[in-house]
């Protein structure tokens, strides 16, 4: 167990909301709801807690958080007994728990109503699924029918539809990203949205897109690298490429995205998602390591999705230009209805009531 005890607020907050620490997608999904909801209930108090990279998109973004200072791979157990501990410290009117299934049970010690939020439902045999029996009501951030409905769920569950982090940018904004970025107007962009929980060592990705992107025959392009822990690896190799733009992160992320004619990912769901919301052609590279997302990533009509291991830089290189060449990839912009974070902000202010 962490030797670290989280540092609490003095302030009772109503809204306890676990947000699953393991990369950024979770927190930046959960960061959308809550500001649905302050515009809805600007009364109400929320406080986040979180561990790993979640903990840290929290504090880069300013939110107010309790870190349970756990690794991205947090224990069922310890995080039940953390979790547990917190709730009765704080005593909050409402749990909310995105992904984070100990939560579930740490509330109902308490009695307290918890609600919980997720796009994917596990084998109703394993523990963490079982947690779900402890929910008042299971907010779905996904379309009905994506997965089987567990049969202790029936009634509990609300279909929201997906959710989706707040854009700046828009397709029609390419002109004015590139001109931002520093990228030449007229060239063709890759970029390489790489900066997800599956880092290099786990997921290589690099020499076969960079091998890839060399066979493109067009004369101006280039190529933007989101690269997240792997920055100072691959700035050590990229020394001596004029053509490819290395950035550690992206705060405004859907900047790149609209910059690009196609983009690169490892098959998560949230980029592939808002990449198809954006209208931006992808293919993504999978090791198998997310399989839920990648069962996603492979139901979109702007994706192409393949198997990192067995895809040579031929192949790749044929994929990019044949998806380049695509009707997404030429067509005006596109966008899909977007309104899952608010409904998901309604039912939070239901079931929280009157402050």
């Amino acid at each position: 167990m962490s030797s670290e005890k989280p540092i609490l607020s003095a302030v009772r907050c109503p809204i306890l909301y676990f947000s699953r620490g393991f990369g950024r997608g979770h927190a930046i999904k959960d960061m959308t709801i809550v500001r649905e909801l302050g515009e809805l209930r600007p009364d109400l108090k929320v406080k986040f807690v979180s561990y790993g990279t979640g903990a840290r998109t929290f504090k880069q973004n300013n939110q107010s958080l309790i870190d349970l200072n756990l690794n991205d791979t947090n224990p069922y157990l310890e995080t039940l007994v953390e979790a547990a501990s917190l709730i009765r410290e704080t005593s909050p009117r409402l749990v909310v728990s995105h992904d984070e299934f100990a939560a579930l049970p740490a509330a109902k010690t308490l009695q307290l109503p918890a609600l919980f939020i997720t796009r994917w439902f596990y084998d109703s045999a394993d523990l963490k699924a079982r947690s779900l029996q402890f929910a008042d009501e299971v907010i779905f951030i996904e379309e009905k029918g994506v997965f089987e409905e567990p049969a202790f769920l029936k009634g509990k569950v609300s279909y929201v539809g997906p959710v989706l982090r707040e854009f700046t940018y828009s397709k029609r904004d390419r002109i004015k990203a590139r001109a931002e970025l520093g990228l030449p107007v007229d060239s063709t962009v890759i970029s390489v949205l790489a900066g997800g929980a599956w880092p290099e060592k786990f997921s290589p990705i690099f020499d076969l897109v960079l091998a890839a992107f060399d066979y493109l025959g067009f004369a101006n392009k280039w190529m933007v690298w989101i690269a997240a822990e792997d920055f100072q690896m691959l700035s050590a190799r990229l020394r001596t490429r004029a053509n490819v733009l290395l950035k550690e992160a992206e705060p405004q992320i859907d900047r790149v995205m609209v910059a690009s004619d196609l983009a690169i990912t490892k098959g998560t769901y949230s980029l592939t998602k808002e990449l198809a919301h954006l209208g931006i052609p992808s293919i993504s590279l999978s090791y198998g390591l997310e399989p839920l997302d990648e069962r996603f990533a492979e139901s979109l009509s702007t994706n192409k999705a393949l198997k990192a291991r067995t895809t040579d830089a031929n192949g790749l290189a044929e994929c990019m230009n044949e998806m380049l060449g695509s009707s997404c990839s030429k067509s005006a912009f596109q966008v899909a209805e977007q309104g899952g974070a608010r409904r998901v902000a309604q039912i939070l202010s239901n079931r929280a009531g009157i402050c």
